[in-house]
Parts: structure tokens; C-alpha cells; sequence
């Protein structure tokens, strides 16, 4: 029988929540752990799966602990899962489940995915993605982002076509500054396959770059497996 991903995840997680706030807070504090969004299905299923397959940890103090986050085998990073004024960092759930997703279901090896940035390296280069995914011989192949809900993806969408029609552009010369910084990571790095998550939905575009700095975002029913990037590109 198949496992109930959803309900073995929240429960997983809540455990970990109370281990994180008696070690934060000494006195008891009675607040559960706030979930929202729901889990996905299969977003709980990879999280606990990565989990198992040693991709990445909870630890005590309510961070999690990735190979994944540095690229590095013999470094581990660390990304904030709980936090003392927002309890669940929502997002960071989806991100280490799509991670793990990529390395179990779609056949990616671990050293070909970097889950990033931290929030300082952030602060540092703002135009970042959340998952970059390379093809064997290093060539960056997929940037991966994610978002909470169905409707912030479709805007997502919305504003990267409208930037991309409109080529290089600064950002406070743009009408769609929240998703101005995607932009300018495609113009600058030019992912072949730009692939955005949330927690049951997902879309996919294949991205044509051109000389006079349009970007034109041809829609994919999903990210395809390693396979066929791999085979596409002759490695």
C-alpha cells in the first residue's frame, strides 16, 4: 500500500518543529507547526525519500544540511527550514523535495545539482534561481524556481514573457520588478531550460535566446528526465 506521503511528512516535520522550538525556547511554547500550502503528494514523497537517500538532513536547530547546497562532496551547506517569527520556511520544503525529485525520479546525479543561495550570497547576487541543474560535462542546463502557489507561477510566466519580448532592461525601468531578477539571471547565464515549482504544479519553458536580447519562452509540458537533456546535447 502506498505510503500517505502527506500525513508521514507533517507529522516527520512537526516532531522536528518541537525539537527546534524546546531548543530555541525553554519555556513551553503550545503554537503547532503552520502549514500553508498543503503539502503536494508528490512533494512530501520526495522530501521524506531525499531524506532516506541520505540527500540531506534536519538537524536540532531547525536547519537543513545539504551536499547539494555547495556542490561540494566533501562540504555540506546549510538552509533555514524553521524559524523562530515563521515557524515552516514553506518554501524550502519544495525546494529539497524538487531537488530530490531531480536525483530520484528524473535520473540527475547529486554533483549535477546545486540547491542555492543562501540568503547572504543572496544579498550579494540577487539574480539568482533556487536549483541549477548541470549536464556532465558542466554546462549549466536547467535553472529551477519556486514558488508557494499555482497563481504566483502564472505570473511568473507572465512577467518573464513580458520581459523577454522586451529585452535588456533595468530593473527600475521594468513594469514586473518581482520576477525582474529571473530575467536577468536568463540574459546573463541563458539556461537552456527554465523549469518553476510549487507544491503540485509546475511549468516548463524552453528558452531561444536571441542576438538583440529578446528571450522567446517556448512552453514544455515539464522538465524532461537527464536522459534525454544528456542525449539531446550528444554527452
Amino acid at each position: 500500500m502506498e505510503r500517505q506521503w502527506q500525513e508521514e511528512l507533517g507529522q516527520s516535520l512537526e516532531t522536528s518543529f518541537r525539537e527546534f522550538v524546546d531548543r530555541a525556547h525553554p519555556r513551553p511554547i503550545t503554537s503547532a507547526l503552520r502549514i500553508s500550502p498543503p503539502f503536494g503528494s508528490d512533494e512530501a514523497k520526495y522530501f521524506l525519500l531525499g531524506m532516506e537517500a541520505g540527500l540531506f538532513a534536519i538537524r536540532p536547530n531547525g536547519q537543513i544540511d545539504s551536499l547539494l547546497i555547495t556542490g561540494d562532496p566533501e562540504t555540506s551547506g546549510i538552509a533555514e527550514l524553521f524559524s523562530s517569527s515563521r515557524g515552516l520556511v514553506r518554501t524550502t520544503v519544495c525546494r529539497f523535495s524538487t531537488a530530490s525529485a531531480l536525483v530520484l525520479q528524473r535520473g540527475w546525479l547529486p554533483q549535477q545539482i546545486r540547491v542555492g543561495a543562501t540568503s547572504t550570497e543572496k544579498e550579494l547576487m540577487p539574480h539568482q534561481v533556487d536549483i541549477v541543474v548541470h549536464v556532465s560535462d558542466g554546462s549549466l542546463v536547467a535553472a529551477v524556481d519556486i514558488r508557494r502557489t499555482l497563481p504566483e507561477l502564472e505570473k511568473l510566466r507572465r512577467d518573464l514573457q513580458q520581459c523577454g519580448r522586451r529585452g535588456k532592461h533595468a530593473e527600475d525601468n521594468c513594469g514586473f520588478p518581482q520576477n525582474h531578477g529571473r530575467f536577468e539571471y536568463c540574459a546573463l547565464y541563458k539556461p537552456p531550460y527554465f523549469w518553476a515549482v510549487a507544491p503540485e504544479s509546475d511549468l516548463c519553458f524552453k528558452m531561444l535566446y536571441s542576438e538583440d536580447g529578446t528571450i522567446q519562452l517556448s512552453d514544455l509540458s515539464s522538465l524532461p528526465p537527464r536522459s534525454i537533456l544528456e542525449m539531446s546535447r550528444g554527452i
